[in-house]
């Protein structure tokens, strides 16, 4: 299909498509309030999940025998991870956890919980960004590529005069 004008048939199901897309955005627009509490209440449940781990992670490295450089290298990447998922989601913390977790020995934890953690961390940055996911999948910017669809949309705009447009 790419290249090709959609058929006459056609354009009346994609204007139809573009208006669904447009109130799903609308209706996730008016339970803003709503969404974002629940968004404080994932988030939180999935910070003390990744919390759990990293005492876990502590615990490993407090069983050590030799307190050496390793073991205050890994308690401060622990601690920097601990605290940088105390202040919320962010881009910023985001990529210090990610890059703390990247210098962490795999003695500290099995790479199934790396993998967990990692898969947590991401959940946690969809959730927080949730308003910028809706923006970008609901903005229809393609139409304005589809020259047919000029004289369809404006025949529809003028047709109906129960619409403010």
């Amino acid at each position: 299909m790419c290249g090709k004008q959609p058929s006459k048939g056609r354009l009346h199901d994609i204007i139809r498509c573009i208006e669904m897309l447009k109130s799903v955005e609308v209706q996730f627009r008016m339970k803003r309030g709503i969404i974002n509490q629940w968004v404080i209440v994932i988030n939180r449940y999935t910070a003390e999940i990744i919390d759990q781990v990293i005492v876990k992670g502590m615990h490993e490295i407090g069983k050590m025998k030799e307190k050496g450089q390793f073991y205050e290298d890994m308690m401060f990447l622990l601690e920097t991870i601990y605290m940088s998922h105390q202040g919320g989601s962010n881009f910023m913390r985001t990529t210090v956890i990610n890059h703390a977790f990247n210098l962490m020995a795999e003695q500290v934890f099995t790479s199934k919980e790396l993998s967990e953690v990692r898969c947590l961390n991401q959940r946690l940055e969809m959730i927080s960004n949730w308003e910028t996911i809706i923006k970008k999948s609901t903005r229809c910017r393609f139409v304005y590529w589809i020259r047919s669809l000029f004289p369809f949309i404006f025949d529809m705009i003028m047709s109906d005069v129960k619409r403010p447009n």
